[in-house]
């Protein structure tokens, strides 16, 4: 519209880029395992958050409920590399798993995977071949355990309200595991 950059006259021109680049909930994840999540505004996945956002809108015409900011609803954010951090800590090369050269990184991450939550895969093999499918398989274990509370809310209702523009991503909580579900 012609006007001025909001951030003209900011105190800290860093801080106001870094609040138009990451979300609350990208602060609360690196602040909770140290790893950031790229940014949905000004990083290669923004074309996949569009992709994203376009599946919820048809999804909630559909009637699915779907809630941004982490508390309910039938669809959760997640970021896996970081529900790995939180379950595992070091313990886990939860950095480094990525592409064909990790293949031998996976393997073992697949076998505690699969024999710490209990869940029966017809072709686990995928998982180590595929990064994506692991990606795939941590982050249905994250939302199974959102579904059943055992992910990290928004704190405050600041926090609350921000992540219901924003959106949100579940966090197990660290140490939980990902342990068998009901």
């Amino acid at each position: 519209d012609g006007r001025e950059w909001p951030g003209r006259d900011a105190d800290d021109p860093d801080a106001f880029r870094k609040r138009l680049r990451l979300r609350r909930t990208d602060l609360f994840v690196r602040e909770h395992t140290g790893i950031s999540p790229l940014s949905v505004s000004s990083e290669k996945i923004g074309v996949a958050a569009m992709r994203c956002a376009l599946v919820l809108d048809r999804a909630a015409s559909r009637g699915v409920r779907v809630a941004r900011h982490g508390v309910s609803g039938n669809v959760c954010e997640v970021y896996p590399a970081a529900a790995l951090k939180c379950w595992y800590g070091a313990e886990v090369a939860w950095r480094g798993y990525k592409g064909r050269a990790a293949i031998a990184t996976r393997e073992p991450m697949v076998a505690r995977l699969l024999e710490d939550s209990g869940v029966e895969v017809r072709e686990p093999e995928l998982m180590v071949a595929s990064d994506h499918a692991l990606d795939a398989f941590v982050s249905a274990l994250v939302a199974a355990a959102a579904a059943i509370g055992r992910t990290i809310p928004p704190r405050d209702p600041d926090e609350r309200r921000i992540a219901a523009v924003e959106g949100w991503i579940h966090l197990p909580r660290p140490g939980d595991g990902p342990r068998r579900f009901p």
